[in-house]
């Protein structure tokens, strides 16, 4: 029979073991996906909404400038004259903040658009309004939920053929005036 001591330390043993793996499989079902950044990556941060970040990012902290890049559907470059393309434009590996546009609601009809389908063909054009959301990069910390109002025809359309009608995109002037606090400030 098993002295006192030993079942004691056979008890303690079982349980620092089970502890152990207990911990490891739960760190490695938690581990978050680190990638490095590229465009495909900081696209990936506003399509994978549970996981990605990129750590070694830099941070969003101090005053700014804050390099964004920002992806969605029919979302111009952000490029502004008056402001450094570092900024607005900047390389992957420069970006402190992503914005996501997510496609959002559409209203009335505010004009038409002209597309050279297969054949000639005018759309009516919906004004509508979506959701800009901007994260951190490196920890993909939600920054700000915006709203940002489309405006203007896309650059292409994808459509059924019996779909009378296309939703307006924002024009960049209107999502870097959204941001513009966040980056700059």
């Amino acid at each position: 029979m098993p002295s006192v001591g030993r079942v004691v330390q056979l008890t303690f043993g079982g349980v620092a073991f089970l502890t152990f793996v207990g911990a490891f499989v739960y760190l490695a079902a938690c581990d978050e996906e680190k990638v490095t950044a590229s465009s495909d990556s900081l696209a990936q941060l506003c399509e994978d909404h549970s996981r990605t970040r990129i750590p070694d990012a830099p941070p969003y902290q101090g005053p700014g400038p804050h390099p964004i890049l920002v992806f969605g559907p029919g979302v111009p470059t952000l490029d502004d004259q008056k402001s450094p393309a570092a900024v607005w434009s900047p390389k992957p590996v420069d970006a402190q903040l992503v914005g996501c546009v997510d496609a959002g609601s559409a209203a009335d009809v505010i004009g038409t658009c002209h597309f050279d389908l297969p054949e000639p063909k005018d759309l009516d054009l919906r004004a509508t309004t979506a959701r800009l959301t901007v994260y951190e990069v490196r920890s993909r910390r939600k920054i700000a939920d915006l709203t940002v109002h489309g405006t203007r025809c896309p650059v292409s359309v994808i459509q059924p053929v019996d779909q009378e009608w296309v939703d307006a995109v924002p024009l960049a002037a209107e999502v870097r005036e959204a941001v513009r606090k966040y980056v700059e400030g």
